[in-house]
């Protein structure tokens, strides 16, 4: 079974002890495989059902005069990506820890951000005792058909030396 853990967190993002920005980008929608997740009141983390690895994120625009979003999701993409729009989206995501930082610019100018902490677990294929159990549950499964296979020959068997005397 695969979940998507989601962590929300507001503070002030840094990076080289710098702080970034003053104001926030505000979440308005999130969803993963096309199914909205509710926000009302943010939730501290999300855990989703298997392959829920399809994560759509939706900040509130900041109104302006040429405001750029940009965007990076770390331990997937070595590169911010630039954007007009303030949507984020990743398909497919592999089993791993990430962290999406999103930054408004406004004549390069960082005026907001936004920090959210996203986890993909392992699906069930992906730990190491599913494979073995699996093999396990096959040989339980062909020992079992062939104990109900000689036991219904030596049943027939019996049924025709009864008869027979």
């Amino acid at each position: 079974m695969k979940f998507l853990t989601i962590v929300f967190s507001c503070s002030f993002l840094v990076i080289n002890n710098i702080t970034i920005a003053q104001q926030k980008l505000y979440l308005v929608k999130i969803t993963a495989n096309q199914k909205a997740i509710e926000l009302n009141p943010p939730p501290n983390s999300i855990e989703l059902y298997s392959k829920n690895n399809d994560v759509f994120v939706e900040f509130k625009a900041i109104l302006g005069d040429s405001v750029i979003y940009k965007y990076q999701l770390t331990n997937y993409e070595l590169d911010w990506t630039e954007s007009e729009y303030p949507i984020a989206r990743y398909m497919n995501l592999p089993q791993g820890n990430y962290e999406l930082f999103m930054i408004a610019r406004q004549k390069s100018k960082e005026i907001a951000h936004f920090y959210l902490k996203i986890e993909v677990q392992k699906s069930i294929t992906e730990v190491w005792w599913f494979y073995p159990m699996l093999g396990f549950y096959a040989l339980l499964l062909t020992g079992g058909g062939i104990y109900f296979f000689f036991f219904v020959q030596l049943s027939s068997k019996n049924e025709g030396a009864e008869n027979e005397e």
